[in-house]
């Protein structure tokens, strides 16, 4: 929509980030808070080298054994096919985003001679005012 973008996000990142950690911190004791962190960073740390470990045997699998290794050769392709359709979806996001023009306030009015009346009537209202 027009408040939920990408830029919006990223003006609002370090408010949100500042928020987040305050009410960690402010709600959760520290005994429990900061083991609970390093559980995390160690979780997401361990699950990255797993990941990498994999990709580097399926890529060694391959060099081995040539193409025969069909599962290997099938991942490797699935997350080149995944990368490049993302890579094209923001290309066709960014081509919208230009295609889009701001929207122009059409006028109601279509008569030129009754915008002159009104004016005409106001002022005479105006200056019967003032006398």
């Amino acid at each position: 929509g027009i408040f939920f973008n990408a830029d919006n996000l990223k003006l609002a990142l370090p408010l949100i980030t500042l928020c987040v950690v305050y009410g960690f911190f402010k709600f959760i004791p520290l005994q429990i808070g900061v083991p609970l962190l390093v559980f995390l960073i160690l979780g997401y740390k361990i699950r990255q080298s797993r990941l990498n470990a994999e990709r580097l045997s399926a890529v060694n699998s391959l060099e081995k054994e040539g193409t025969d290794n069909e599962k290997a050769y099938r991942m490797l392709m699935e997350e080149e096919e995944r990368r490049v359709v993302n890579e094209k979806a923001k290309k066709r996001k960014k081509a919208d985003k230009k295609q889009i023009k701001p929207r122009t306030p059409q006028l109601t009015m279509t008569n030129d001679e009754s915008d002159e009346d009104d004016d005409e009537y106001d002022l005479a209202k105006i200056s019967k005012k003032k006398s």
